[in-house]
């Protein structure tokens, strides 16, 4: 009899093991993406902006809605955004060069 109680004790173990939830590395890298997905979707739909990139040697010529045109130089960003009451551009990296319409 003394042999059955360390395998009953190994079957409650097994047991107690069974029940404790294990968490797979997949599923934990597909819900940090999900995440970081839904937070790049909810802050490009907050900030309601659009970005503009050039490459290096590229040199880019960007009308606006507002009727104001940029040019972008090489290796250069800019984020803008326009409403019926204001205009903003920031400037990320690079240069720009503005021709700005009259309000």
């Amino acid at each position: 009899m003394t042999l059955d109680r360390p395998f009953a004790a190994h079957a409650a173990s097994r047991e107690v093991a069974a029940l404790v939830p294990r968490f797979s590395r997949r599923g934990l890298l597909a819900g940090g993406g999900a995440a970081i997905a839904a937070s790049i979707a909810g802050g490009v739909l907050l900030l309601g902006g659009t970005s503009y990139a050039t490459a290096v040697g590229e040199v880019r010529r960007v009308p606006l809605d507002d009727g104001s045109i940029v040019a972008i130089d090489t290796a250069s960003a800019i984020d803008v955004r326009l409403d019926k009451a204001d205009r903003q551009v920031r400037l990320d990296r690079g240069e720009a060069w503005f021709q700005v319409s009259k309000d």
